[in-house]
């Protein structure tokens, strides 16, 4: 009993600001990226296994798993089964010994246990064609020792398929039915789902039953908890006594928990209301204390952890940082649970660490030797960037790692967040790890989205001593005012970002006098736009030269035709130019008639959009947009002039109609106005009632709104703090039409 009040008090000293405990980011070695964590299996303090499953959303199947043996380096392997099976769990006994169990998720029946002994390298089927038949459905698997052990599935045909092996899984042993309480009709057990101590056994149904053995699996008794499962859901089990358990059924949208608990092992359940954030991924009894559980949850807007020292009954969050999925205890002071790959490298799993203090002037502080992968990426290329040696200030609210992105080298500053080259910023990890690692991949939403492709810096940042800066729980670095006294920049790692059609990635080069050059054929969608109508103006056929420093496609505005100009930046009628890019044989620009630009700084009137091609330009800066150049005369080729007439909201053309003549029926765009609030356009041809949506990469719907658009410009502001870093797919659809936009937050 001292023991385990001595431990019990360790644990609750471990949750506390000045004890440093915190979960620490691991990397599984899982691959594919946003894969979960199914299962954790921990056999001491420093060996666990873990099973994987697809969070992308995708609902593929995995056989892949990673093993620690020293509690800080995972190793990923793979059973080699056919892509049919998907985990139901996997039960570690050491650092070579395991057992996986699998289910045949293409025919809906079917699976089985597979065993390795050399630590993951090999493993062999157990009881095949013996034990779990094509009419079988695997659920869970437990071994005591190297010998002794069972395996539940679903009832095949009438009575739950229940095994006990005494040989380490060589020879299965079935339980006769007649030790089973019968299986009520559509009734199942739920992969991964039992709980064990000592001899005693329990496991759920989707009927809210539970099913107990006292003598490891011989045995069984049965009773109902009471508690209604939704269809394809299921209930959490945990006890903490042979005696003493919960049981409950979470509402992931609303964050409620509808719960039961027992004193008497099981036979009876008696409603309880549990207080405090009951998160709904996972829980779990740490072992050595009286009644501590643990809860992790990864729904949206409910993600972290949190611990309840009552038996489940009231409970104190420890953060609620991230998403956490699986639970693996081994006693008080360590632990694990899983997360979602977001890089192979850096995450997926966190451990439960104690992290001294470190102070700002502490001699040791540094960002690491910082160096980069790659140099350049094309499109879809990755750049991974490692900072080695780091060791981070840990004082005051807000301590750790994370890296800056920016147009200049920013080496050695100390307040990273107001240089003006800063473009973005990650998000900032606590503990920070000794080697720190960041992926960038260049899909065109950042830079060649929001900033424009071209070289940029990647810069490892140590910190401590920060404040809150913006609404909501911090997640980027962007959130937190730095405190430049503790503050410590590493040397910024150049990259080069292409366009994914620049001859650099292409290899395609068109001289300035290529005779293929070409502006292209231009045409418009519209002739006028009154008040909030949208034209779209293309050019199709283009090829661009793409010789000298700046080469590529941009589009002029102009009160005059200057079709077939070589110089359009000092024609006398010239307005304005859009950004530019490598020609891609067909380019468009999207005018709105807001009353921003034409009717605020220009007046109403014709105005000409005219196609250019261009290579061999020179820029005294970074340039964004065409006039930001110095062209050259004999390398640049203006389209024809397309002429569009911009009304006034109160013109008689306008106020007594015209013909509808935007051919976009819908569209949408969105970007990251600051840390916590994304702005989204959409552009309608017709008022109506939409549908607002933002999904992550795993499906989940992180956002719903119903709302009402105007035709043309209508702008929405979605609230970002709860959404982790990362990127998402957000979806309009109004009067029957779709639209599909992407967007990544750092």
């Amino acid at each position: 009993m001292k023991r385990q009040l001595l431990i019990a008090a360790l644990f609750l000293v471990s949750l506390g600001a000045s004890a440093q405990y915190v979960w620490l980011s691991q990397s599984t070695g899982l691959i594919p990226t946003s894969s979960g964590v199914r299962y954790v299996s921990v056999v001491d303090t420093n060996t666990a296994w873990i099973c994987s499953y697809d969070g992308s959303g995708g609902a593929a199947n995995r056989t892949d798993f990673s093993r620690t043996t020293d509690g800080n380096t995972w190793t990923a392997g793979n059973v080699p089964l056919s892509t049919d099976y998907d985990w139901s769990m996997i039960f570690g006994l050491n650092a070579d010994t395991a057992w996986s169990m699998f289910f045949d998720a293409t025919a809906g029946a079917g699976g089985g246990i597979w065993k390795t002994t050399d630590g993951g390298q090999n493993w062999v089927q157990q009881g095949g064609g013996a034990i779990f038949d094509a009419n079988s459905f695997p659920d869970v698997v437990h071994f005591y020792d190297a010998d002794n052990g069972f395996a539940i599935g679903d009832p095949n045909p009438a009575d739950f398929e229940i095994y006990t092996t005494s040989d380490g899984g060589a020879t299965w042993v079935p339980v006769p039915g007649a030790n089973i309480p019968p299986a009520l009709n559509g009734e199942f057990g739920i992969v991964g789902h039992y709980v064990t101590m000592g001899d005693s056994i329990w496991f759920d149904t989707n009927l809210g039953r539970v099913f107990r053995s006292a003598d490891r699996g011989m045995n069984w008794t049965v009773a109902s908890t009471g508690l209604s499962i939704p269809s394809g859901g299921a209930m959490d089990l945990c006890f903490y006594t042979y005696l003493d358990g919960l049981a409950r059924v979470y509402n992931s949208t609303t964050g409620v928990n509808t719960m039961k608990v027992t004193h008497d092992g099981g036979d009876t359940w008696q409603a309880a209301t549990p207080v405090g954030n009951f998160f709904g991924s996972d829980v779990k009894w740490v072992p050595g204390t009286q009644s501590t559980l643990v809860s992790t949850g990864a729904a949206t807007g409910f993600i972290g952890s949190s611990y309840s020292s009552d038996g489940g009954l009231n409970w104190t969050d420890i953060e609620t940082a991230d998403q956490r999925t699986a639970l693996g205890i081994v006693d008080s002071i360590h632990m694990w649970t899983g997360g979602f790959t977001s890089d192979p490298n850096t995450d997926g799993i966190y451990k439960w660490v104690f992290i001294p203090s470190i102070a700002c002037n502490d001699p040791s502080i540094t960002p690491g030797t910082a160096i980069g992968s790659d140099t350049s990426v094309c499109g879809g290329d990755t750049g991974t960037f490692v900072s080695v040696g780091v060791v981070a200030p840990s004082i005051g609210d807000f301590s750790g790692v994370s890296w800056v992105i920016s147009s200049a080298d920013i080496s050695g500053s100390t307040d990273p967040l107001n240089e003006p080259s800063l473009v973005a910023s990650y998000r900032f990890t606590f503990p920070a790890p000794s080697i720190s690692t960041r992926t960038y991949i260049n899909d065109g939403v950042l830079i060649g989205g929001q900033v424009n492709y071209g070289l940029y810096y990647w810069t490892p940042v140590v910190f401590g001593n920060a404040v809150q800066a913006s609404a909501g729980t911090p997640v980027f670095l962007g959130d937190l005012a730095l405190d430049p006294n503790c503050t410590y920049v590493g040397a910024s790692v150049p990259m080069t970002v292409f366009d994914p059609i620049s001859p650099s990635c292409t290899g395609i080069n068109v001289t300035c006098s290529d005779p293929s050059i070409t502006p292209g054929t231009t045409t418009a969608s519209a002739a006028s736009i009154c008040d909030g109508d949208s034209v779209t103006i293309t050019a199709t056929g283009q090829v661009a030269p793409t010789e000298g420093d700046f080469a590529g496609e941009s589009w002029a505005i102009s009160t005059g035709d200057i079709s077939g100009t070589t110089d359009p930046l000092n024609e006398p009628t010239f307005v304005a130019s859009y950004t530019f890019a490598y020609g891609t044989g067909t380019s468009f620009r999207v005018f709105v008639n807001d009353g921003q630009f034409i009717g605020s700084t220009l007046p109403y009137g014709d105005y000409y959009w005219t196609p250019i091609v261009f290579g061999n330009a020179t820029a005294a800066a970074t340039p964004t947009f065409l006039q930001d150049l110095t062209l050259d005369p004999n390398c640049t080729y203006g389209g024809t002039s397309v002429m569009v007439t911009v009304y006034d909201p109160a013109d008689p053309a306008c106020i007594n109609g015209i013909a509808e003549i935007n051919s976009t029926k819908l569209a949408i765009s969105s970007y990251m106005k600051d840390e916590s609030t994304i702005d989204v356009q959409i552009n309608a041809a017709a008022y109506g009632k939409a549908q607002l949506d933002i999904y992550d990469l795993t499906g989940r719907q992180v956002y719903s709104k119903s709302t009402y658009v105007s035709k043309g410009s209508n702008h929405e502001t979605v609230n970002a703090n709860k959404l982790s870093a990362g990127t998402y797919l957000i979806h309009i659809e109004s009067n029957g039409v779709k639209a599909v936009n992407k967007l990544v937050k750092f």
